[in-house]
């Protein structure tokens, strides 16, 4: 007796907007803390008695201002840590979508083998790195973007930071002795309509000379640390790595739903969604 067809619904939006929903809750909670860590001054840390008084190391306290900078140095590297950790759940479920979408063209399959796509495969998939969740979509799916490069950059620093507190060692460092994180930085450019010159609006108060319209550019940006150096990102760059990961989001989505296309499956357009 054939088995019953099948009838999966694949939702690519969904898979994306959860990322995305990851990473805007992120921002959320870190601008809260930006600010209190901007705002708090040494007596209100003194008379905050919810840590108790102990001291594991008297003599050695930070002092106030100190404490403030490192304390907005650990929420830049702790977003840092938590957006690679969403990107690698991402990744999970971008392989299990892959691996779903041959069944839905296929229309039926065995008990055994949905066993193992929607229990074994999750939990194997799971347990790999970051790097190693790339190489499996390019490797078995044919999936990639050309911001895979700038992710894996995100997550040596996110792994310098996790495993040495930011000190980058020589695990970290390629053959030149440095640890590159690329980026990509949106600039708003205003365009003359005359003349053609390009104007950059990169700050509040800028103003035209002329009529312009106004473009969004995405260009890379790297930066460089160098042996020994502490992995220390400014507040621009948090939201360079949004953009980062939210560019890679929305192409990685896009290749999967080519990739089910190339099985013969149909993808409703969003209007239609």
């Amino acid at each position: 007796m054939p088995p019953n067809p099948l009838n999966i619904h694949i939702d690519l939006s969904a898979l994306q907007a959860t990322f995305f929903r990851r990473l805007q809750h992120q921002l959320d909670v870190t601008k809260v803390l930006q600010v209190g860590c901007d705002q708090v001054t040494a007596e209100q840390v003194d008379a905050q008695h919810e840590f108790g008084r102990f001291v594991p190391a008297n003599g050695a306290q930070l002092k106030h201002e100190d404490a403030k900078a490192e304390a907005q140095d650990w929420l830049l590297r702790g977003f840092l840590r938590d957006a690679i950790e969403g990107a690698g759940l991402f990744l999970d479920e971008c392989l299990q979508v892959c691996e779903v979408l041959p069944v839905a063209a296929n229309g039926v399959a065995k008990g055994d083998e949905l066993h193992r796509i929607f229990h074994d495969l999750p939990r194997v998939n799971h347990r790999l790195h970051l790097p190693k969740k790339l190489e499996k979509l390019e490797r078995q799916f044919g999936i990639a973007t050309c911001f895979n490069s700038h992710v894996l950059s995100l997550n040596k620093a996110r792994t310098c930071v996790v495993h040495r507190l930011g000190i980058v060692s020589a695990l970290d460092v390629d053959e030149a002795g440095t640890l590159k994180v690329t980026f990509q930085h949106a600039k708003f450019v205003a365009h003359g309509q005359e003349t053609g010159q390009k104007l950059v609006i990169d700050r509040p108060g800028i103003m035209t000379t002329e009529e312009s319209m106004l473009e969004l550019h995405f260009v890379d940006n790297e930066r460089s640390f160098q042996l020994g150096e502490r992995v220390r990102l400014q507040a621009h760059e948090l939201y360079d790595t949004i953009i980062t990961l939210w560019r890679f989001g929305l192409a990685a989505a896009q290749a999967i739903e080519g990739y089910g296309k190339s099985l013969g499956l149909q993808f409703p357009s969003p209007r239609e969604a």
